[in-house]
Formats: structure tokens, sequence, C-alpha cells
């Protein structure tokens, strides 16, 4: 399975600005992964992409839907950042998620 953090860098957060979580945690740092940069696909990218289309409702998830539709719902960021939402909350009742197939060609576009 590719990671979301494939290809990311860790580093040590020592600000001191931090210092009562580093406190209350019993611990000097805290470690964190780099954003990551996704690609969004062109146009030409999506040529061999078939693109589902689910209406969002009640106890819907992203993470459902990767499961659905990839067979494992650690993909939800796959679909979330194709719809450019990073969470449900951006999501209102009825609108539309597309959902890109096959999720190998999306990791790949992804992370060209």
């Amino acid at each position: 399975m590719v990671s979301r953090y494939r290809y990311r860098t860790v580093f040590k957060n020592q600000d001191d600005r931090y210092i009562n979580q580093f406190q209350e945690r019993g611990v000097s740092f805290i470690k964190h992964f780099s954003t990551a940069k996704l690609n969004f696909p062109t146009a030409q990218d999506l040529e061999d992409v078939i693109i589902r289309i689910e209406i969002f409702k009640v106890g819907d998830r992203f993470y459902k839907y990767a499961h659905k539709y990839y067979g494992d719902p650690a993909y939800w960021w796959v679909i979330a950042h194709f719809n450019q939402k990073p969470t449900e909350n951006m999501l209102k009742l009825g609108e539309t998620v597309y959902i890109p197939i096959p999720l190998t060609k999306m990791l790949e576009i992804f992370e060209d």
C-alpha cells in the first residue's frame, strides 16, 4: 500500500511556543511530517480515468467511499484531494462527490 506520508520529510518541532505541550507529554520535541505537495490532474491526465459519482448524504464519509471503490479506507485522502475538499465538513448534503478510478492511476498523477 502506498502511504500518503511517502516522500515526506520528518522534522523535529522544538519551538518554545509549544513548551507546555512538550511538558504535558513529557517530551522535549514532537515529530512532524512536512506538508504534502500533491499534483492535481490535468484534463490529459484524466483521459484514462473513470469518474464515479456519489451524492453526499447523511452518514457518508470519504473513508467509506474509499473502502467501497478502492477496497481500503486508508485512501480517503485521494477522494478528498480530487474533490478539493479536505474534510467531509466542506460538503453539503446533496452535493456531488467524484470518485476517480483506478486508484493506481490517481496515485501516479498525485505523486508525479
